[in-house]
């Protein structure tokens, strides 16, 4: 068998990237790489028959605070404050749209939402330009196959986990108190018909809390403490006196999936 990535047979499938660690959104078109490279081909050795899987573009980009730097000019002075530079990722994405085959009989089509996701921001085939606004970016909302004069279609419930944290170390600082920050996408159900009949969904219950995308809530590992009062991520020093140390396993509560 042969398998074909990235370019090829008139489908683009190759995933750009740029990260603009100071936020500056400055030109960097000579600083784009090649980051993901989708299949877009697979191929018997004699070539004739094959599979082709085609994508859609999407532009979206996201952010991560910088690390914070700690010293001291003067013996006994108070650290430096937080470093609140959002160090920016910008992704030229793919969404894959649809899977043909040499036979025609078989066709699988990636259905996406028709508004953008909520979760994520936004930008442009040029430049990620608004840390803001939500991105449009989408999500696919169902897969519809059709075989041999046969059809069947997964339809996906989803929705968003939204944080009820007060992040105090957000809300001061934009943008990291963009409505989107809030929020992450949730699968809910499958359900599965054949355009007639639907058998009954498969739902997904989640035992979870989620902090905002860029909460000083972290512990000595980056993971979510709870602490939304933590100002830094230092464990002493003046400025880092909310810091808490990590959760034991006896006080972590980890998201349970139930079907």
């Amino acid at each position: 068998m042969k398998y074909y990535f990235g370019n090829y047979g008139g489908v683009n499938a190759t995933e750009k990237s740029y990260a603009d660690p100071n936020g500056v959104f400055a030109d960097f078109y000579d600083l784009v790489a090649n980051t993901t490279w989708y299949l877009t081909r697979v191929e018997s050795p004699s070539g004739n028959s094959w599979i082709k899987i085609d994508y859609e573009d999407e532009y979206y980009c996201f952010g991560n605070r910088k690390g914070q730097t700690y010293y001291h000019t003067v013996p006994g002075e108070n650290p430096a404050t937080a470093d609140y530079v959002l160090a920016v990722s910008y992704v030229q994405g793919k969404r894959i749209k649809q899977i043909t085959t040499s036979s025609g009989v078989t066709v699988v089509d990636f259905i996406a939402s028709t508004n953008g996701r909520e979760d994520i921001n936004y930008s442009t085939a040029s430049r990620a330009n608004n840390l803001s606004a939500n991105s449009t970016a989408k999500y696919i909302t169902a897969v519809d196959v059709t075989s041999s004069g046969l059809h069947k279609k997964f339809d996906f419930g989803q929705d968003y986990f939204i944080s009820s944290a007060t992040c105090l170390g957000c809300v001061t600082y934009s943008p990291y108190d963009a409505p989107q920050h809030k929020k992450r996408l949730r699968l809910n159900s499958i359900t599965e018909t054949d355009g007639a009949n639907q058998l009954p969904p498969y739902t997904f219950l989640y035992n979870t809390s989620i902090p905002w995308r860029y909460s000083l809530a972290r512990d000595g590992q980056g993971y979510y403490n709870g602490k939304e009062s933590n100002d830094g991520w230092f464990q002493n020093g003046t400025q880092m006196a909310n810091y808490s140390p990590p959760l034991t396993t006896g006080m972590t509560t980890y998201p349970t999936l139930r079907i």
